[in-house]
């Protein structure tokens, strides 16, 4: 019953963010009379779906819940779970485990247990905070949730001699780079990439979740003006476009920052580490912008430099099934030692592997995330 709920929670994803994806199942006499999950941000919650038109038929069922059921409190926008499921009479609550939100700890379980509900905790406790990861993220570490996606040739190169792009993935594939885009907050590239390609890093031709910001790391201000990402920063399928730089080189480039600007481009100087903008800063300011889910799509040594960071939660690997042409193309760097897959999907013939790190802060089983499940 448990892993029903956890598949319903999952379906929220993209939509109830900065909230957690919850899922609710009632059950009574070994049947399932009601089910729900939280659709959107504002929206009723999975509880209040769950028990919608059961009336008396919830007398004495008993509710699977994949976190702790909420209390009310302040600046809430719904009412209390805990108390919905008094109201109807639940004799029995399972969650896995407590929700992480310090204005929910415990007192949700509590107005239960004092109402005389059978509370049980522990139940797919490591499944349940994995697939909430980036809420976890949020609410006990103060960041957003960060994944590393790339693609490489079957012989693991990422890009053509002297780095040249190479198109890699096929439509399918880059269909489910697109879905994920739509699911992100932020989506980051290095200058180098940002230079090279002329990304416009927006979700296409996908059903649009959420508006991400589009992010350049330019420790140096060297972003070249013609971009498209400059041009159109101001484009309303996404929340701007963010460059950030040295203080030094803000206050250098003064002339630089001024012409961004005037396209609409926000530039936003931070400190330095080893001679490039500190990505626990940029990270920071990401999360005080309201972003639960960032995606980094530059190239290895962007990646490695979020791995080097302790920053790195998840890798999206995309993996075709042809060989680059030229053996002196750019090889991908085996950053991902040690990391845990947790599922594998096929795109035509082309493979994504889903990563986890067990390094992470929020790594708590290998299970697929709801972004691989969609």
């Amino acid at each position: 019953m448990m892993a029903r709920a956890l598949y319903l929670a999952q379906q929220g994803r993209g939509s109830v963010e900065p909230n957690p994806m919850v899922g609710c199942v009632i059950v009574r006499s070994g049947q399932i009379i009601g089910e729900g999950w939280h659709r959107a941000a504002g929206m009723p919650h999975a509880e209040i779906n769950a028990l919608q038109n059961l009336n008396d038929l919830a007398d004495g069922a008993t509710a699977y819940v994949t976190l702790e059921p909420c209390c009310s409190f302040q600046g809430k926008r719904t009412g209390s779970c805990a108390e919905a499921l008094v109201k109807a009479r639940i004799r029995r609550v399972v969650v896995p485990c407590e929700d992480p939100n310090p204005n929910v700890r415990g007192q949700g379980l509590e107005i239960l247990r004092k109402a005389g509900v059978n509370v049980v905790v522990g139940v797919r406790d490591v499944q349940a905070r994995q697939v909430n990861a980036a809420f976890f993220a949020r609410m006990l570490h103060n960041r957003p949730y960060i994944t590393l996606k790339w693609a490489q040739t079957s012989d693991g190169y990422v890009a053509g001699p002297g780095g040249k792009r190479l198109r890699i993935t096929n439509a399918a594939a880059t269909a489910a780079v697109h879905r994920l885009r739509g699911r992100c907050d932020a989506i980051i590239v290095g200058v180098k990439t940002a230079n090279r390609d002329d990304p416009l890093l927006t979700a296409r031709g996908v059903p649009l979740s959420r508006r991400p910001f589009r992010v350049i790391l330019d420790s140096h201000l060297k972003t070249n003006l013609k971009l498209r990402l400059v041009r159109e920063a101001r484009d309303g399928e996404s929340r701007g476009v963010i460059i950030y730089c040295l203080k030094s080189a803000w206050r250098q480039r003064a002339h630089v920052v001024r012409k961004l600007e005037d396209h609409g481009v926000k530039v936003v100087p931070v400190d330095a580490d080893d001679g490039h903008v500190s990505l626990k800063r940029v990270i920071a300011d990401l999360g005080s912008r309201g972003a639960c889910h960032v995606m980094v799509e530059g190239g290895p040594t962007v990646a490695g430099a979020f791995i080097k960071s302790k920053l790195a939660d998840r890798a999206w690997v995309f993996t075709s099934t042809e060989p680059v042409e030229n053996p002196q193309g750019a090889p991908a760097a085996p950053l991902l030692n040690g990391w845990k897959v947790a599922g594998v999907r096929y795109y035509d013939r082309q493979v994504l592997e889903e990563l986890l790190n067990p390094d992470s802060d929020v790594f708590y089983s290998e299970s697929p995330s709801a972004d691989l499940f969609l």
